[in-house]
């Protein structure tokens, strides 16, 4: 009876597996057909002589009006919530092929991209080959774990994308078109709030998070750093400054900050960090619209854009 039981329990954890991994594959066929925001993005946006990439720190730090009105530059921000660096090797590749003319790409860095998951619905569109398409497939697949264990089924871990995929798909029911509808705004990519921090949290007890890095992330990095430099782009590497209790969660950030002097060193880049505790506009919560003491990420505000990306600008014209 207890063999009959086990067999059975074995042949349904089989199924759950070989149900999710067809439906892990019909995503991302999903994913590499219906085209996000992104792609439309990316293939319409307009030359600018600095191109803005990274996640929402970039999105949401640089404002381009600010620095248009600093170093008479224009700026175009393509900064977006969890676009890693993966993400940003893949959308650079596809804008240098498009023959994009830009003097400066900044790169918005963070204490966390390099372990920033990589969404297929972000990246498969830009995929070229079969061959990329199957590599990238199985790195995904692979990233499934135990721990916590709802990441083991597929369809759990990329929930978001599926959701994508059905927004894509039922948009496609009603005006048959592949690429998602996009419109430029006056902004020109900027997407910052005018949000404050409501709870800065305890100051005295909060949480901490340690330095992770995957080395597919770093490499990606590399590439793109290399892609922009063989074309005589220079490239900036750049941590936003967040408020000073999201900062201070950070007990590996010299690591951190070492590891980046180095990787830009090496790849002939320029990386320089405004998130240091010294740094008089971490410590005004109102500059920020999230973030607090033990909080994982923290964004700064318009207003608080609009401080740093002066002072951003007036730290480039020095360089330059």
């Amino acid at each position: 009876m207890m063999k009959g039981f086990i067999k059975k329990s074995l042949l349904f954890v089989a199924g759950l597996f070989l149900v999710d991994t067809l439906l892990y594959v019909l995503l991302l066929t999903a994913c590499s057909y219906f085209y996000p925001n992104d792609y439309a993005q990316a293939r319409l946006y307009p030359d600018s002589d600095m191109l803005i990439l990274g996640t929402s720190h970039a999105g949401e730090g640089f404002d381009p009006a600010v620095i248009k009105k600093v170093m008479g530059q224009e700026a175009y921000n393509l900064g977006r919530a969890r676009r890693n660096v993966e993400y940003g090797y893949y959308l650079s590749r596809y804008l240098v092929k498009q023959k994009r003319k830009v003097k400066t790409v900044v790169f918005g860095v963070n204490y966390h991209d390099f372990a920033e998951h990589t969404r297929p619905y972000m990246i498969f569109p830009f995929l070229e080959h079969d061959s990329e398409r199957a590599h990238e497939a199985w790195e995904l697949f692979r990233q499934r774990s135990l721990v916590p264990g709802r990441n083991f089924f597929l369809c759990d871990r990329y929930s978001a994308d599926i959701r994508m995929v059905l927004s894509r798909s039922i948009a496609w029911l009603k005006n048959q078109k592949r690429e998602a509808p996009f419109t430029f705004t006056n902004d020109r990519g900027f997407n910052a709030s005018h949000g404050k921090i409501k709870d800065v949290g305890d100051s005295e007890h909060f949480a901490t998070f340690a330095f992770k890095k995957e080395s597919s992330k770093v490499e990606a990095l590399k590439r793109t750093i290399k892609l922009w430099r063989n074309e005589g782009v220079k490239v900036y590497l750049i941590d936003p400054p967040e408020f000073i209790g999201t900062r201070m969660s950070r007990p590996e950030y010299d690591q951190f900050a070492k590891f980046m002097s180095d990787l830009a060193f090496e790849c002939d880049a320029t990386f320089k960090s405004f998130n240091l505790p010294h740094n008089p506009l971490m410590q005004k919560s109102e500059l920020f619209k999230d973030g607090g003491w033990g909080h994982p990420n923290s964004h700064l505000n318009r207003q608080g854009a609009a401080l740093f990306s002066e002072e951003f600008s007036l730290w480039l014209l020095d360089q330059e």
